[in-house]
């Protein structure tokens, strides 16, 4: 006797629900820690500014341009970034991006003068290019519409405790000396190292889709894949007639988002870059109580997740034939 079509349906939801329990467990856990890896090799130049000063003559107009290049090496190679991840499968490509940036990072402690500290910031950003995006994008094939609102306000989580962790961790590293090799040095080289080494656990536990997971059931990868698909068939049929990128910039509701964006990221990395130096001059604090005085954005898990509640309960109400689009 052939199963009931509800009978069949139960069962595929079962195996759906099943399905995203273990990614959630699996994958969200490895990419909160890749980015908070990736939020302390991005931001810890902050910590070593006095010390570029001192050692290298890198003054503040130097410095403040160096931090800079690295976003523009990331927007330009961003999107190239993205078209060669669908190439080659998100298992290879970010760990790709995980390791080359790991060792541009651990190569800043070689940077001798203002002309090296421009290239090795701007080379960070074109190695660390598409990592962000590209989670986003390993969301939208391996979890339903009603799942990647909390998936991704758990992973943007990743850079508010990185916050916390980098000042005392950044901190403890400057105080170490020798090896010819100055305190900001030793930094930069464990910190890169760091990165280096846990591309192994990336290799290990990321797979490209979900036909690759053999730590899915059949029955698990079946049904994951089908919902996975309708909702991708869905988007592509209720997307509009293509736009190009000079109309969508005349927009005045996108410009206007661009410049709040553009508000928002600079006054985050104003404070991250710079604050470190004004703590310490505040008084007589070495270089781990001056970072370990800092974790200014510890709120900053809030915002994301009463966002994504919102978008649960509003996705929620939606009609079937009307699924949020990402």
């Amino acid at each position: 006797m052939n199963p009931s079509p509800s009978a069949s349906s139960g069962a595929a939801t079962l195996a759906l629900t099943s399905a995203v329990s273990k990614i959630k467990w699996r994958i969200l856990p490895l990419f909160v820690a890749m980015f908070i890896i990736n939020y302390i090799d991005r931001v810890n130049i902050g910590f070593v500014r006095s010390h570029l000063s001192t050692d290298l003559g890198i003054g503040a107009a130097a410095f403040g341009l160096g931090a800079g290049l690295f976003f523009v090496g990331y927007a330009i190679f961003e999107v190239p970034s993205n078209m060669l991840l669908q190439r080659y499968g998100a298992r290879a490509w970010l760990t790709r991006i995980m390791f080359t940036w790991g060792l541009v990072a651990a190569c800043m402690a070689f940077v001798q003068s203002e002309t090296s500290f421009y290239f090795m910031r701007f080379l960070l950003g074109v190695t660390e290019a598409g990592f962000f995006p590209g989670v986003v994008y390993y969301f939208t094939q391996w979890l339903p519409n009603h799942e990647r609102g909390r998936a991704m306000a758990v992973f943007l989580s990743g850079s508010a405790i990185a916050s916390i962790l980098s000042g005392p961790i950044t901190g403890a590293l400057l105080l170490i000396e020798g090896g010819g090799l100055h305190g900001w040095q030793w930094m930069f080289l464990i910190e890169g190292g760091v990165s280096m080494l846990f591309c192994v656990v990336v290799w290990n536990v990321l797979d490209s889709t979900p036909a690759d997971a053999r730590w899915l059931s059949p029955e698990q990868r079946e049904a994951l894949t089908a919902v996975i698909a309708a909702e991708q068939e869905l988007r592509a049929a209720n997307r509009p007639a293509h736009v190009s990128a000079l109309t969508l910039l005349r927009d005045p509701q996108i410009v206007l988002f661009c410049l709040i964006y553009f508000a928002i990221q600079l006054t985050i990395y104003g404070a991250t870059f710079w604050l470190p130096t004004i703590i310490k001059k505040m008084g007589h604090f070495n270089d781990f109580k001056s970072a370990s005085s800092i974790p200014f954005r510890g709120s900053s898990p809030l915002p994301p997740c009463t966002c994504s509640r919102c978008w649960r309960r509003a996705s929620s109400g939606s009609s079937s034939g009307s699924l949020p689009r990402w």
